[in-house]
C-alpha cells in the first residue's frame, strides 16, 4: 500500500490529478501554465478520459478559482432550452416565464463556464455562441439590453471538430475562437492501463470522506475497472 501510494505522489500534487500513463503527466504538467492565462480552452477526447476534471483543473489553479465553476452538457438540451439555460430569460419572455431568471452565463461570471459536447450544438446555436465570444455580451431571451460576460470558457468534446468544419457542419471562426488553447487527451485506454487516481481518491482519514468524494461526481468518470478497485484501496489506506 505505501508503495502504491509512493508511486501515485509522483504526479502532479498542483492538479490533484494523479496518472502513470507519459502521456497523461505531460498534459498534467502544464496545467498550471493553461491557468494563469485566461484564452479559451477545447479539450478533445473519447467520453469517459476525464474532460470535465481537466476543465475543472484548469478552473480550481487559475486566479478565477474561488469563483464559480459551472458545466452545461450542451447536448442534453435542445435549442431553445439551451438558450435560455445559458442566457437566461426575461419575466414573460414565454408562457412560463413568471420571473427573471439568471443564465449559466451569469452565474459563471468572474468565473469559468464549461459546455460540454460542444460538437453537438446547432447551427443557430454556434451564431449566438460566436457572438458572445466575438463581443462578450449577450441578451437574456425576452430582454433588448446587452449584458456583459467575465467568464472563461472552457469546452469538450468528443468529435472531430476539424472534420465537421471540412462538412460545414460546424463554423469555422467558432472553431477558432474556442481552439485557442487545445488538449488532446488520449484513447481511455491509453489514459487508464497503468492506474490513474483522480483527485482525492487515496487522501482517505478515518472518516473515509475520500471515498466518499470519489463516489460523487468525480467517481463518475473513472472506467469501471478502476471505480471497482478504488474501495478497496481507499479501505487499505484507512487500516495502514
Amino acid at each position: 500500500v505505501h508503495k502504491l501510494r509512493s508511486q501515485l505522489s509522483s504526479g502532479s500534487e498542483q492538479t490533484g490529478i494523479y496518472s502513470k500513463s507519459p502521456q497523461m503527466q505531460k498534459i498534467l504538467a502544464v496545467l498550471p501554465e493553461y491557468a494563469r492565462s485566461d484564452s479559451n480552452v477545447l479539450i478533445l477526447g473519447e467520453s469517459g478520459t476525464g474532460k470535465e476534471l481537466i476543465a475543472t483543473a484548469i478552473h480550481r489553479l487559475s486566479k478565477r478559482g474561488k469563483m464559480p465553476f459551472v458545466a452545461v452538457n450542451s447536448a442534453a438540451l435542445p435549442d431553445t432550452l439551451l438558450e435560455s439555460e445559458l442566457f437566461g430569460y426575461k419575466a414573460g419572455a414565454f408562457t412560463d416565464a413568471k420571473k427573471d431568471k439568471e443564465g449559466r452565463f451569469a452565474s459563471a461570471d468572474k468565473g469559468t463556464l464549461f459546455l460540454d459536447e460542444i460538437g453537438e450544438i446547432s447551427p443557430t446555436m454556434q451564431v449566438k455562441l460566436l457572438r458572445v465570444l466575438q463581443n462578450k455580451t449577450y441578451e437574456p431571451l425576452g430582454s433588448n439590453e446587452p449584458v456583459t460576460t467575465n467568464a472563461r470558457i472552457i469546452t469538450a468534446t468528443n468529435k472531430n471538430l476539424k472534420e465537421l468544419v471540412s462538412k460545414q457542419l460546424f463554423r469555422e471562426d467558432l472553431y477558432y475562437r474556442l481552439n485557442v488553447v487545445k488538449i488532446q487527451l488520449p484513447h481511455s485506454g491509453n489514459a487508464w492501463r497503468k492506474f490513474p487516481c483522480w483527485p482525492n481518491i487515496l487522501s482517505t482519514d478515518s472518516t473515509g470522506s475520500g471515498e466518499k468524494r470519489c463516489r460523487g461526481s468525480q467517481r463518475r468518470h473513472l472506467p469501471p475497472s478502476c471505480a471497482m478497485i478504488i474501495p478497496a484501496i481507499s479501505g487499505s489506506l484507512k487500516t495502514s
